[in-house]
C-alpha cells in the first residue's frame, strides 16, 4: 500500500514521495528511508526501464517493512540549484533524508 507524502513540507524545497506500507499495517513495523546517491533522481531511482527503489519498497513491504522514498532535490529544483556553488552533500542529500 502506497501513501503519497510530502518531504520537507513548509520548507523551501518540499518533495513528493511515497510511504510504502505492509498490507497489515495494524501494528508497529520497522521502517527504512531510501537515500539517493549522486546526481538527480526520481523517487523510484529510475534507470532506463528499471525502478530499483520502487522494487525495493514493494519487496520490503511484502516482508513487513515500511519504506519511504522521495524525489531528489536536485531533480525537482534543478534550475534553482544549477549555479549554486555552495551546494554540498548536506543540502543535496542529508537534509531531505532527515526531514
Amino acid at each position: 500500500m502506497n501513501e503519497k507524502i510530502i518531504i520537507g513540507k513548509g520548507t523551501k524545497y518540499h518533495l513528493n514521495g511515497f510511504l510504502t506500507l505492509p498490507e497489515d499495517g495494524s501494528s508497529k513495523v520497522p521502517a527504512l528511508v531510501l537515500v539517493h546517491g549522486s546526481g538527480p533522481a526520481d523517487m523510484d531511482e529510475k534507470v532506463g526501464n528499471h525502478f530499483p527503489f520502487k522494487d525495493l519498497a514493494e519487496g520490503l513491504s511484502d516482508k513487513g517493512i515500511a519504506v519511504l522514498r522521495y524525489d531528489k532535490r536536485t531533480l525537482v529544483y534543478e534550475k534553482e540549484m544549477k549555479n549554486d556553488t555552495s551546494l554540498s552533500v548536506k543540502e543535496e542529500t542529508i537534509e531531505d533524508a532527515i526531514h
